[in-house]
């Protein structure tokens, strides 16, 4: 007989009615261990076949639903990840935003300070000391106004990014393949 034969044998109960003591002689479950029938050869296994067409499909529905599950929390992974890296993305975007426009209301009181005292200088010369600090602010202020839309063009870009990820992470591939198939008999 095949290998069948063989582990059915080693499978069957003993001389004292339990199961095979090399094995710990009973499942898990306390259960006699039944191991699986390694050839089609045996007599009865013609005796099965109305059972046998019912459990592929069976097993084929669990398997659909047990990969379903499988992506759904895969989906629900990556977008609690997706969504955590918005939020983070978010965050800086707004503290970069109040940081840089705290600087410019600074900036703008300051050249109104130096406006309105330079009008009340009583030299010429401290009059145009101030006009150069007012240009020189001036320009500081431009160049915080520029900072201002390049932290915006880099949150666009980021934000550009992060919808493409989210993109490829949606459009995933999967595929099934069996791995084995196992043939039982309980004897």
């Amino acid at each position: 007989m095949g290998l069948g034969r063989a582990a059915a044998g080693v499978a069957g109960r003993g001389p004292e009615g339990k199961g095979f003591q090399g094995l710990g002689g009973r499942g898990s479950a306390g259960l006699p261990l039944v191991l699986p029938e390694l050839s089609g050869n045996s007599p009865d296994s013609g005796q099965e076949i109305g059972r046998r067409d019912e459990s592929p499909v069976r097993l084929d529905g669990e398997a659909a639903r047990h990969i379903a599950a499988t992506l759904n929390r895969s989906l629900e992974t990556s977008h609690r990840h997706f969504q955590q890296v918005r939020d983070q993305l978010d965050q800086w975007a707004q503290d970069m935003e109040i940081a840089s426009q705290k600087q410019l209301e600074d900036l703008k009181r300051e050249i109104l300070d130096l406006q309105r005292r330079s009008r009340q200088a009583p030299t010429l010369q401290e009059e145009k000391a101030m006009q150069d600090q007012i240009l020189t602010l001036e320009q500081a202020k431009r160049r915080l106004r520029q900072r201002i839309f390049d932290i915006e063009d880099e949150l666009e870009e980021k934000r550009k990014i992060l919808v493409a990820a989210l993109e490829s992470r949606l459009q995933q591939k999967t595929q099934t393949l069996p791995l084995f198939t196992l043939r039982w008999r309980i004897i």
